[in-house]
């Protein structure tokens, strides 16, 4: 059986921390626990998730904590709606989107 450790940071900064710690061993779980029994039964290898996003309070806060922990990242407004888009890649490569409310500043 392959060996799975969870994690559920509380915030930003401890899954930015994990997924340093972890490297290419890091997959973003967004529920669906029937996946994790997938896995330990060995019917399904995980994969690379190709772009998972979340709903996220603190665009400033959240800039600064990629940019400490060198997380390299791209933040753009849509025209459309005015909702901030911070994009970013996981230790495997999956794409991850963290959308922000028009009003947020991605200033200080």
């Amino acid at each position: 059986m392959t060996e799975l450790r969870y994690l559920a940071p509380d915030t930003l900064d401890e899954a930015i921390g994990a997924f340093a710690k972890a490297g290419s061993a890091a997959r973003i779980l967004a529920g669906g626990t029937d996946l994790l029994v997938q896995m330990r039964s060995g019917a399904l290898k995980p994969g690379v998730i190709d772009h998972i996003a979340f709903s996220a309070r603190g665009l400033t806060a959240t800039l600064a904590k990629l940019a400490a922990h060198n997380v390299e990242h791209i933040c753009r407004q849509q025209v459309s709606s005015g909702v901030w888009q911070v994009f970013f890649f996981d230790p495997n490569g999956a794409r991850v989107e963290l959308d922000f409310a028009a009003e947020e500043s991605a200033t200080g």
